[in-house]
C-alpha cells in the first residue's frame, strides 16, 4: 500500500498481516480524496480506526495540519505508529489507545474539534452505525465537517436528525457514505 498524492506520494506503508485490519484499497482512496477535494488542506482529520492510518496519512500528505488516530490493538497501533514515523509526521499526529466510541467521548471532553472524520470500521461490525451516531451527539465536528463512512455495500447508515447524507458513492462491495451537518429547517 503506499500514500496515493501529495507530498509524501509514492511512500510505502507497513500493512498488519492478516484479516484483523482490511485497508482502504488505492483505488477507493483516491475516489475519497477526489471527493473532498480542497476541504482536506488545512483540515484537522481523525481517523477513527486507524489500522494502518492510510486514510489519515493520505490526509496529511494532501495538506491536513493534523491528523488523530484512534487504535485498540497494540500490534496494529505498533505498525500505525513506524507509518506515522516513515512519513516524519509525529508532530503533527496523535495516536490514541482503546475503543473507537470510548475515544470519541474522551476526545470530546478534551475540547478536540474536527473538520474530517473517518470512519472505517470492520465491516462484520455495527460499529460504522453506532460510531455515527455517537459523532452525531458530539460537539467534535464544526458545522462544515465531513463525515466519510466507509461500509460494505449492502450496509445502510442511517442519519441522526442532526446529520445528513451528502451522497453515496458505491466501488465493488464498498460504498463511502459522505456525511454533513443537517441544514437547519
Amino acid at each position: 500500500m503506499r500514500i496515493v498524492a501529495g507530498e509524501a506520494r509514492g511512500a510505502r506503508l507497513k500493512v498488519p498481516a492478516g484479516r484483523e485490519v482490511r485497508p482502504t484499497s488505492d483505488r477507493v482512496r483516491e475516489a475519497i480524496f477526489s471527493s473532498l477535494g480542497q476541504s482536506v488542506r488545512d483540515a484537522s482529520v481523525l481517523d477513527l480506526f486507524g489500522g494502518s492510518g492510510a486514510l489519515g496519512l493520505e490526509a496529511m500528505s494532501r495538506g491536513a495540519t493534523g491528523a488523530v488516530f484512534v487504535e485498540r490493538s497494540e500490534m496494529i497501533r505498533k505498525i500505525l505508529e513506524a507509518n506515522i514515523a516513515i512519513l516524519r509526521y509525529q508532530k503533527s499526529t496523535r495516536v490514541v489507545s482503546g475503543d473507537a466510541l470510548g475515544a470519541l467521548r474522551r476526545l470530546g471532553d478534551e475540547k478536540e474539534r474536527f473538520d474530517i472524520v473517518f470512519v472505517d470500521p470492520p465491516y462484520a461490525s455495527d460499529l460504522a452505525q453506532r460510531a455515527v451516531e455517537e459523532l452525531a451527539a458530539s460537539d467534535l465536528m464544526t458545522p462544515l465537517s465531513i463525515i466519510v463512512v466507509e461500509h460494505k455495500r449492502s450496509q445502510t447508515i442511517h442519519c441522526p436528525k442532526s446529520l445528513q447524507v451528502s451522497t453515496t458513492k458505491r466501488y465493488g462491495d464498498t460504498s463511502i457514505t459522505y456525511l454533513r451537518q443537517a441544514e437547519p429547517t
